[in-house]
């Protein structure tokens, strides 16, 4: 079976359906393909900043702020660093944060796509892509040939399509995380904390998640090193019971967006599949959600160079973060560290609605200038 399709998306995560959602309100035919059913289960801390919020907004802008409320399930303003074990600042930011549950957010997100009139092809988990023939073939009883225009690649940190068009990232990092209900925890649940010291060369996390908390671990990925492991002795010093728990963890790409050279002038690559994460604090729903709004839009208006175009921004501070985030996890920068946000909840509250909840990445030198000359300024 023969069909054509203007803009083939694969995968329904937030990068690719948040593509194909403005690519349906615009009028043009698009199909997305995911391998899995939804909904599914995702490795994801699960943290909306006001950024994200605000793109999710502009995504959903028929729909009121109530609607959109079931997408989130919980949310907090207390933010807290420690290191180990031990509180070193905590605050009270003044955006706020909400939290989200992937199995669900992704599924009504998907759902939503669909109440617009879109198509998806789910459970399709061995699928070929012909680039030279512009033609996806699916493994089915028709041996369905999806003819396609434009094809958006959306499918995640290992990216099949990505290694087929011979684009590696080298540099990936991991996070290993667990649900844990509140009740469980002898520590507070009502905050977003992050604990440093916990794994060489990154940060733990333990985020309010609905009816539990969110507790994870996140580096540069490094082969032999035991996360299982390390997850489990954090665990344990929170007073839980590892054993408990299932761990469930996720590649990510860390500080290396995918390089667009040689690639075809049809084929976009967004999300994790295209490297769009924040190599400081490894948040990708937002770059998802940038990456996916502009490449639709790039389609929309017939010029798909105004992708890279509109993205390298966003790539030139993924790459400064990535050199920024190495020095920071040296032994000398991190004692300076350490030593110096003790009780400075007024520079941590600034960060937080200066930095993290906004798009404003102090990713190089002069960028760290300008925001602590900003919070001098306060």
């Amino acid at each position: 079976m023969e069909r054509h399709i203007q803009t083939l998306i694969l995968g329904g995560g937030p990068s690719g359906i948040s593509a194909a959602i403005l690519l349906q309100k615009a009028g043009l035919k698009n199909l997305v393909i995911d391998r899995a059913v939804f909904p599914r289960n995702k490795a994801c801390a699960g943290l909306v900043t006001l950024k994200t919020y605000n793109r999710l907004r502009h995504l959903m802008e028929e729909k009121s702020e109530a609607e959109t409320a079931s997408l989130f399930c919980d949310s907090t303003d207390k933010v807290s660093v420690y290191k180990g074990n031990s509180r070193l600042c905590a605050t009270e930011a003044g955006t706020g944060y909400r939290l989200v549950r992937r199995r669900q957010f992704d599924a009504q997100m998907v759902q939503y796509y669909k109440q617009l009139g879109g198509t998806m092809l789910e459970g399709q988990n061995n699928y070929t892509v012909d680039i030279e023939h512009r033609t996806v073939i699916l493994n089915d009883a028709d041996n369905t040939r999806l003819h396609y225009e434009y094809l958006i690649g959306a499918d995640g940190a290992k990216s099949t399509l990505r290694r087929q068009l011979g684009l590696p990232i080298s540099q990936m990092g991991l996070s290993l995380e667990t649900h844990v209900p509140k009740t469980e925890c002898p520590f507070p649940t009502d905050e977003v904390r992050i604990a440093f010291g916990v794994i060489e060369g990154g940060y733990a996390w333990i985020f309010p998640s609905g009816k539990d908390v969110c507790i994870g671990i996140i580096n540069t990925y490094r082969a032999g090193y035991n996360y299982r492991q390390t997850l489990s002795d954090y665990l344990t010093a929170l007073g839980l019971d590892a054993s408990r728990y299932e761990l469930r963890g996720a590649y990510i790409p860390y500080g290396d967006v995918t390089a667009t050279k040689g690639m075809p002038r049809n084929v976009l690559l967004v999300g994790d599949a295209g490297g769009y994460v924040d190599p400081l604090v490894g948040e990708g729903l937002y770059l998802a959600l940038t990456s996916g709004t502009f490449a639709a839009q790039s389609l929309i208006a017939g010029r798909p160079e105004d992708f890279e175009k509109n993205m390298k921004p966003h790539v030139r501070s993924i790459r400064q973060g990535r050199v920024l985030r190495d020095k920071f996890y040296t032994p000398r920068v991190l004692d300076f560290f350490y030593r110096n946000i003790r009780g400075r909840e007024r520079f941590l509250r600034f960060f937080c609605d200066h930095h993290i909840s906004t798009d404003l990445y102090p990713t190089t030198y002069v960028g760290l200038i300008r925001l602590l000359w900003g919070y001098k300024r306060q």
